[in-house]
């Protein structure tokens, strides 16, 4: 099972089928397979109600991943006043949303339906069309629906795999087993309560702690995020080279075309992210960042550990009210310039800021009496715990155009440049400050053959640059623009040491 440290792997395909769209006849007699594929690939596809809402008729469009279940918001024109008359959604009604990959060969599209939560029309004024703004929510037919059902004795991977079975949902993990046995009852909840359910308090190891979502693929994602972080990196001189070389064969590859398709299309980039000059028009080209630094709140909701209390019914007499700390996993093997993020070097305050969380009575144990199983308490707070952490620090970016290959906990490097003569000269200053204090790498691996200082027109992000794992992507378009963009959200949990903490 070496591929599931690096990857998430379907182990149980979906059986949801989202509604088949049939395209009207654009007027591609004798030549339209082009434009066909190219439906939905730079701009939205939505289908509502049987009426087809082309690309001139979207005037905004936003699919959002970032909760359990996928949601989309929607602001249309109705050019043709259909739902003036009688497509105006009613209960039960549903819209079907389509951003082709043109590899799809290799990488899938999204293709969904969505239930309308919500619905606005606004009428037209004299000279203007109506817009219809819907809200929808992915649908998973009863996965708010609930019911009384008892699984027997299983971990929560053979639990997860049977409730997905049921609301016709694929699994994807990267979990070989789980040390969770125990029966589970979904006592007239919703099944998207029990999914949740089974997940909080879910165990693999002490060095392990698991996530959980629908992605737009109808997969049920259960995820061990601190498998992903321990996975191999490649070395940055490794990316560089690659980086380096590839401006040649991107213009040799967008030049060449066969059979009136420009290859261009079909170019295989490296596995990165950047904002490297030469990837500028390629789909793992950033256009923007910024920071989002949740730290002190994160900090103050959960303290730098957690002592965890229990009553254990199991235990002997005098010895049934346990307690136990819990702190944050790091990654096994960090740079030595590399930290987590553990308050500051010039306080201890990080050492007394401990909160408490008395959890209650706990049955668990191998004598049949037992109704959970032994670390269900502990792994409660253990993943909340974790859970929290890595939301400290995070790099939201900006991807100019759809990058059909990059999915949510998948890990990928982040290379950052200046172009700023400032900066630049400032981030020499700053390698040289840690050459000098005895560091023996750069931050991300960045050894000492790596030659970006002695090349005045641009100068590798060493704060920025970085192994992540994505935490979320949104697919956005906006009336006017070029086509569908991507805003990507990083999670890293260790950064490069402050300079100043350096002298």
């Amino acid at each position: 099972m070496a591929d599931l440290d690096h990857h998430i792997l379907a182990v149980v395909e979906p059986a949801i089928l989202p509604t088949e769209i049939k395209l009207d006849n654009l007027g591609e007699d004798g030549g339209g397979a082009k434009q066909t594929k190219n439906i939905g690939s730079v701009k939205p596809f939505v289908l509502v109600n049987s009426y087809q809402f082309g690309p001139e008729d979207i005037e905004s469009f936003d699919l959002v991943l970032s909760g359990i279940v996928p949601k989309c918001s929607l602001v249309l024109a109705d050019n043709k006043n259909a739902f003036g008359v009688e497509s105006y959604p009613r209960d039960g009604d549903f819209f079907t949303i389509l951003l082709n990959s043109k590899q799809q060969e290799t990488f899938k599209s999204v293709h969904m339906d969505f239930d309308i939560a919500s619905v606005e029309v606004a009428p037209a004024t004299e000279g203007t069309t109506p817009t219809i703004t819907l809200e929808g929510v992915c649908k998973v037919p009863r996965l708010y629906a609930e019911d009384c059902q008892t699984l027997e004795s299983g971990s929560s991977l053979d639990h997860l795999e049977l409730v997905a079975r049921d609301l016709e949902l694929g699994v994807a993990t990267n979990i070989d087993s789980t040390n969770d046995s125990q029966s589970r009852i979904q006592a007239f909840v919703t099944y998207s309560d029990f999914i949740k359910s089974i997940v909080e308090d879910s165990y693999i190891s002490d060095d392990a702690f698991t996530v959980y979502h629908i992605d737009q693929w109808y997969y049920v994602n259960y995820v061990d995020i601190n498998k992903i972080f321990n996975s191999k990196n490649p070395k940055l001189d490794e990316l560089m080279t690659v980086l380096n070389s590839f401006g040649a064969s991107m213009v040799e590859g967008a030049e060449a075309e066969e059979g009136g398709e420009n290859k261009g299309d079909n170019i295989e980039t490296p596995l990165l992210l950047t904002n490297h000059k030469d990837m500028k028009g390629l789909n793992n080209y950033v256009e923007g960042h910024e920071m989002i630094n949740n730290s002190a709140s994160v900090s103050l909701a959960a303290g730098y550990a957690r002592t965890v209390q229990i009553y254990d019914n199991n235990s002997e007499p005098g010895e049934r009210f346990q307690d136990f700390k819990i702190e944050a996993l790091t990654t096994e093997e960090l740079s030595d310039i590399e930290e987590p993020l553990r308050g500051n070097r010039k306080d201890t305050r990080h050492e007394d800021q401990v909160k408490y969380k008395y959890i209650g009575r706990q049955n668990a144990g191998e004598d049949g009496l037992g109704n959970t199983h032994a670390n269900a308490a502990f792994s409660k707070l253990h993943n909340k715990q974790n859970q929290m952490e890595i939301q400290k620090m995070k790099v939201k970016l900006t991807l100019a155009s759809f990058n059909p290959s990059i999915y949510k906990y998948m890990k990928i490097p982040l290379l950052m440049y200046h172009y700023d003569g400032a900066k630049i000269e400032a981030q020499a200053i700053g390698n040289k400050k840690r050459e000098d204090a005895g560091f023996s790498e750069r931050p991300f691996g960045a050894g000492r053959s790596e030659d970006t200082d002695n090349r005045p027109s641009q100068s590798l992000d060493q704060f920025l640059s970085g192994h992540y794992i994505i935490e979320n992507i949104d697919y956005t378009y906006a009336k006017g623009t070029n086509g569908i963009r991507q805003e990507v959200t990083l999670i890293r949990r260790e950064w490069p040491t402050r300079i100043k903490n350096l002298e």
